[in-house]
């Protein structure tokens, strides 16, 4: 289904970042792969391998917000194009991320 999505999309620059989440079915996809991403954080929180997970849920009276990390969302999207062949994950990642991220000791991407 993805694959059929995307077509041949491909992220080659930072200008191509706006491709990835431009329908609302390719935002269902993608933030469906976040989802299942915290769901692994929250089986390493639960073994106590992390002291805490990258999102917050809010709700008030009115409204209710969920609130993820900034670097757990480009690295998730970076994870995100690599499974799927969408592109060059780790030009995404050297564009995007707000820290330094690690590399395996052949030169590729940790995702």
């Amino acid at each position: 289904m993805i694959e059929e999505l995307y077509g041949n999309y491909e992220f080659q620059s930072a200008l191509d970042v706006g491709g990835l989440l431009s329908s609302e079915t390719k935002m269902f996809f993608f933030f469906k792969f976040v989802y299942a991403e915290l769901e692994e954080n929250h089986k390493i929180l639960k073994d106590e391998n992390i002291s805490m997970l990258p999102c917050v849920y809010y709700e008030n009276n009115y409204d209710k917000y969920i609130v993820l990390e900034y670097n757990f969302l480009v690295q998730s999207m970076g994870r995100f194009i690599d499974k799927y062949s969408l592109g060059d994950a780790e030009m995404f990642l050297d564009l995007f991320s707000a820290v330094p991220y690690d590399k395996k000791p052949n030169g590729t991407q940790i995702m």
